[in-house]
């Protein structure tokens, strides 16, 4: 048998804190959705990480590595999270080279 204490394991600690904060979001509860977020170290949603999944769909790598930088400060990550956040965004843009030259 599977407890409901081992089902919570089941999920990541992003998707149990995206839908926690999606749900306290869709009550107006924003300010709590934002001390869940920073409490638990997790960035869900916002009007930053919006603009960073805007600007890593347009291909804005400058401008999404600023957005990461505002993310990781306004949370206060560590710089580890930030350079690897930094390798990611490098790493798309240099596929997403690659595969420009290859057309």
């Amino acid at each position: 048998l599977v407890s409901a204490h081992d089902s919570v394991y089941a999920y990541s600690k992003l998707e149990i804190v995206r839908l926690i904060g999606q749900s306290l979001r869709s009550l107006g509860l924003d300010h709590s959705a934002l001390s869940l977020e920073e409490e638990s170290g997790v960035i869900v949603d916002g009007l930053i990480s919006q603009q960073l999944e805007g600007h890593i769909l347009e291909g804005d790598w400058d401008n999404a590595v600023k957005d990461v930088e505002e993310l990781i400060q306004s949370h206060n990550h560590d710089t580890k999270q930030l350079i690897y956040a930094r390798y990611l965004i490098s790493r798309e843009k240099f596929v997403n080279l690659l595969l420009d030259c290859s057309e």
